[in-house]
């Protein structure tokens, strides 16, 4: 039997569609987008008698054009980082403002203040009634040199009856014998009150930064206490500085020494003083949350704060001089209620200060110290929950 020669139909049929199969189109490299350069596709032309889906292999692939992307200008550069510096200084100047008028600032300063001008008298009284027991060490005349010294800066706040009366009465009882009585309650009055005032800015500071659950009462009191007495420890050794000033503290040392002193005195005065500002500032914010805050990341609070202070002290004087310094309804009231503004405008300043710091923790934040926050939080939730971390 003879095998059939014939082929089927399929069979050819495919055979021919191999045949006249088109030439694969090359595969094509995707488009790249990039600051610095892009991809373009070369196609070369196209020979005749070949159409679109027949080219060679190797036409049509992507390689990278010669000519880069033009870069963007270093103006624009610039325009865009001031605009973001603008937006993020915009940003956190109404965030701070929102924080600090929800956490009760204004209510707040005027507490501290009230506290701070409650601790001062007690304060000066105990520190006199202690230099009346050293006075004979001190040397002869020096105890009646800082009684005139405190006579002429009382009489420039106060009324002449009143320093008569009450200032110099009492300058001579505490200076001449010595009061044990007045040093050991001024020191406990000026202690509890000045404390407090502390306290304050320590709880405000740590409900800035969203931590009051993380100390207790006691703590913050004994924190309150301590950075007290680091402050009277401080003010002790600034507050000459900026009672005497650089003229007079030029006149009173040795004149040996005053051809090196003076130029030393007139270039570093300010920056001695407004460095240890600074310093104390950053301190109090440093120490007074529960996880210590970065000292680089306090010195924009601090910065904050001692320009407000100077701008508020500056302001305070020229109320007192067109105000209340002519107003008959003042009257003996002038002095107090001036020296209470100032208080006020120094706690207002700080817990601003303050403020500013937590919102750049908030919006901003750097290191591990928000990691150390929770682990701090879940500790103590673990230990008895948020009724034993209040003390």
């Amino acid at each position: 039997m003879t095998r059939s020669s014939t082929t089927p139909a399929s069979a050819r049929s495919a055979s021919a569609s191999s045949t006249h199969r088109p030439t694969p189109k090359p595969p094509t490299a995707p488009t790249r987008a990039g600051p610095r350069h892009s991809f373009s596709t070369i196609s070369a032309p196209v020979p005749s008698g070949e159409s679109g889906n027949q080219r060679p292999y190797g036409v049509g692939v992507t390689t990278k054009s010669v000519a880069a992307a033009p870069l963007r200008p270093v103006a624009g550069v610039q325009r865009s980082r001031l605009w973001r510096l603008v937006a993020g200084s915009a940003r956190l100047a109404v965030e701070t403002i929102r924080r600090a008028w929800h956490d009760r600032i204004l209510g707040l300063s005027a507490e501290a203040a009230f506290w701070q001008l409650l601790s001062v008298v007690p304060l000066i009284l105990a520190l006199l009634g202690g230099l009346g027991y050293i006075g004979e060490l001190l040397g002869p005349g020096t105890v009646d040199r800082i009684e005139q010294r405190v006579l002429t800066l009382a009489s420039g706040v106060a009324a002449p009856d009143v320093v008569d009366t009450v200032i110099r009465t009492t300058l001579e009882q505490v200076l001449n014998r010595g009061r044990a009585d007045i040093v050991s309650i001024g020191f406990i009055i000026s202690l509890w009150a000045g404390s407090s005032a502390m306290a304050t800015f320590v709880n405000t500071i740590t409900i800035a930064y969203g931590m009051r659950d993380l100390r207790g009462a006691v703590r913050s009191r004994l924190l309150a206490l301590w950075l007290y007495l680091v402050s009277i420890a401080v003010l002790s050794v600034l507050l000459p500085l900026l009672v005497i000033g650089p003229t007079q503290l030029r006149r009173i040392t040795p004149a040996a020494w005053r051809h090196v002193t003076d130029d030393v005195i007139r270039v570093g005065y300010w920056p001695v003083v407004g460095g240890l500002l600074l310093f104390g500032l950053a301190a109090l914010y440093h120490y007074a949350t529960p996880v210590k805050l970065r000292w680089r990341r306090a010195l924009p609070g601090a910065a904050i704060a001692l320009l407000v202070f100077v701008l508020g002290s500056y302001g305070l004087r020229l109320y007192v001089h067109l105000v209340v310094g002519r107003a008959l309804t003042y009257g003996a009231l002038a002095t107090p209620i001036a020296a209470l503004l100032f208080f006020y405008i120094l706690a207002l300043a700080v817990l601003i200060g303050a403020e500013l710091n937590a919102t750049l923790e908030r919006l901003w934040p750097r290191g591990p110290r928000p990691r150390r926050i929770d682990k701090l939080r879940s500790r103590l939730t673990n230990d008895g929950g948020e009724g034993r971390s209040l003390g």
